[in-house]
């Protein structure tokens, strides 16, 4: 039995008990990192609770979509669960599902898309604790206008905020609750400017900000 907050028992992590896959875009991925070591999933690696004792899976992979990520899902999601440990699964995408060209929905359609993938990796492995991540704002769009696609992306972050245990995740990272990644404008707020890297991928430290905000997370995920 974990420690307990709240009157619930809390997850413990350990290299022999725990095992975390990280899946999404570019953003998880690490474009514009200065390394693969200061991608987010790397640095949430070596914060508390994992404290780089527990391997992360970095399966995120540049420009892909929440569909691609179904796609790929059965090999590389549900490849990397393995057997006897609680398998943590964060996810972090919805920014080109609904802004890149040849994809373009609607905030609400690509958060069903989000439960959908969600229910697949469910149904293929009962046992996975997802967690599920809002976007953050974008100011380089192609398939709206800079106004209209922060307002989709807002539309699938509110969905995700009140329905993520309907979908059937165990957490939400809000990333824009800690009042640096904001949606002020068309043009990017002066608290957000220093974390990105340009006008959708982080630096090392917006990465290292998103790291502690999943790490937070985890120190809160229920032991069941």
């Amino acid at each position: 039995m974990g420690p307990i907050l709240g009157g619930v028992p809390r997850m413990q992590y350990s290299g022999a008990a725990a095992n975390v896959v990280f899946d999404g875009n570019s953003l998880v991925a690490g474009f514009q990192a200065s390394s693969s070591n200061m991608a987010m999933p790397a640095q949430m690696s070596r914060l508390p609770p994992l404290n780089g004792g527990v391997n992360v899976t970095n399966i995120g992979v540049s420009g892909q979509t929440i569909n691609q990520m179904r796609g790929r899902g059965t090999q590389y999601a549900d490849g990397s669960y393995v057997t006897g440990k609680k398998n943590i699964l964060l996810a972090w995408e919805g920014t080109n599902t609904i802004c890149n060209n040849g994809s373009a929905k609607t905030g609400l359609a690509a958060a069903a898309d989000m439960a959908t993938y969600v229910q697949e990796r469910l149904a293929a492995h009962p046992g996975w604790f997802i967690v599920m991540m809002t976007t953050l704002p974008r100011f380089g769009i192609e398939a709206w206008s800079i106004a209209d696609g922060n307002a989709q992306l807002q539309a699938y972050d509110d969905y995700l905020r009140a329905n993520w245990r309907a979908m059937g995740c165990k957490a939400l990272v809000d990333v824009r609750a800690g009042g640096v990644f904001v949606y002020t404008g068309t043009t990017m707020d002066s608290k957000m400017a220093p974390y990105m890297a340009e006008t959708i991928h982080c630096n090392d430290t917006g990465y290292g900000l998103v790291a502690q905000y999943c790490a937070d997370v985890l120190k809160r995920l229920p032991a069941r």
